[in-house]
């Protein structure tokens, strides 16, 4: 990162860590740009959870579904009305 050491009072990554490939580089530099009282917020979600829980994956896609049937799809660039 293209700041000085030391520079920030809060460093937030929000989404980010469990896509990191280099975990101990970008820890490493979070910390170099931190005061030394600064603090260092990391709000991640557990993305793979369904998969480890039937229940909740079975909900998951109920609700996947639920909204295509509501609201349509818009992956394609085009909106369609699933009814």
């Amino acid at each position: 990162m293209d700041f000085e050491n030391k520079s920030f009072y809060v460093v937030i990554s929000r989404n980010v860590t469990h896509t990191l490939r280099y975990h101990e580089t970008v820890y490493r530099e979070w910390n170099r740009v931190l005061k030394p009282e600064g603090r260092l917020l990391i709000f991640d979600a557990n993305w793979h959870l369904p998969c480890y829980d039937q229940e909740l994956l079975i909900e998951t896609i109920r609700r996947g579904d639920e909204c295509l049937r509501l609201y349509g799809s818009t992956f394609n660039g085009k909106k369609e009305i699933l009814i």
